[in-house]
């Protein structure tokens, strides 16, 4: 009577799992990780909003809209170009500034302290210069 038992949850079992194993829509698998997680390439990026569907704009409207989109797209793009120029600058001069205080530093120690002083300026920037942690939003284009 047992085995009778056994058996039937072993069919059932089989049963269930051969016809769950047909039944799954091609287009809904899971992931394939066997040759790494992009292996069909990258995925696509969703499509861009469309504003004239969903505010309903007239083809008057659009053109303007898009018009106005297109224009400050440019001045956002001006205006980083600015600012990372602005920020090399400012880099450029805030390293000579702690080029000049090092090596006034450095003539007053002796030559063990200014052997620790190196050791811990080695130090202090490898671990400023550590990669970036994660990034929750994606870097300006």
């Amino acid at each position: 009577m047992i085995a009778v038992f056994l058996a039937g949850i072993l069919v059932g079992s089989a049963g269930s799992y051969f016809y769950l194993k047909k039944s799954q829509d091609p287009l809904r698998r899971p992931p394939d990780f066997a040759n790494g997680a992009m292996k069909g390439g990258p995925m696509p990026r969703p499509e861009p909003m469309s504003f004239k569907e969903i505010l309903q704009l007239t083809p008057e409207q659009d053109a303007q809209f898009k018009a106005i989109l297109e224009e400050s797209r440019k001045q956002m793009t001006e205006f980083r170009k600015l600012t990372d120029a602005f920020h090399r600058e400012q880099d450029a001069k805030i390293q000579a500034i702690i080029a000049k205080m090092n090596v006034r530093l450095n003539e007053i120690l002796n030559a063990d302290q200014r052997r620790k002083f190196a050791a811990w300026q080695k130090d202090f920037e490898s671990r400023r210069r550590r990669p970036p942690r994660r990034r929750d939003f994606p870097p300006p284009e």
